[in-house]
């Protein structure tokens, strides 16, 4: 919802693979600095979504308020040997998300839809998935290799997007303090 404390960041999961941070929450930064940074940090592509480019979740007001906040409902949740999530976010006359998380011993796997109004049908869609600040990547035809200390940890493979890259990105482990990491985009 629409509070001081919220982020642009619906249907954003952090996630640990094999008891380590992989993709992580962007964190807070600060609450009484420059705006540009407060905002940054709160915004939608700071964290692990997909979007059109450019475009948040909310409407913001400076340093800690937001006008109009996206709607979102779970769909359907079913846990077990497989886990699956089911949810969308409509973000107000900009998209509707729907995002299906489907989780084994083995693999975690992204289905997205996105619906875009009339007038976002020419631009560019961005998804992301931010990196704890100690991993790197490496991008191949059709997957993106994760290392930590130069050995694999875990592959991304991707279906559906034009370009892969690797965009320097920021992290907060603590309120104060900001730390750079990478971040993966794939586009269409």
């Amino acid at each position: 919802g629409a509070s001081a404390h919220s982020h642009a960041d619906m249907l954003a999961p952090v996630i640990h693979w094999k008891g380590r941070p992989l993709a992580v929450d962007a964190g807070t930064y600060a609450y009484l600095c420059e705006t540009e940074w407060r905002d940054r940090f709160r915004s939608s592509a700071l964290h692990n979504t997909l979007a059109p480019r450019g475009v948040d979740q909310a409407t913001m007001f400076p340093l800690k308020d937001w006008g109009v906040a996206p709607t979102t409902k779970v769909l359907d949740w079913q846990a077990g040997e497989t886990t699956r999530l089911e949810a969308e976010t409509t973000v107000h006359n900009q998209y509707r998300h729907k995002r299906t998380l489907t989780l084994d011993s083995r693999k975690l796997v992204f289905d997205d839809e996105l619906q875009l109004t009339e007038n976002k049908d020419e631009t560019d869609i961005d998804w992301l998935m931010h990196l704890a600040p100690d991993l790197e990547a490496e991008i191949s035809e059709g997957r993106v290799s994760i290392l930590c200390e130069a050995a694999e940890i875990a592959q991304l493979v991707y279906v559906g997007y034009d370009t892969v890259s690797l965009l320097e990105g920021w992290y907060s482990p603590r309120y104060g303090v900001r730390v750079p990491n990478k971040c993966i985009r794939l586009s269409t």
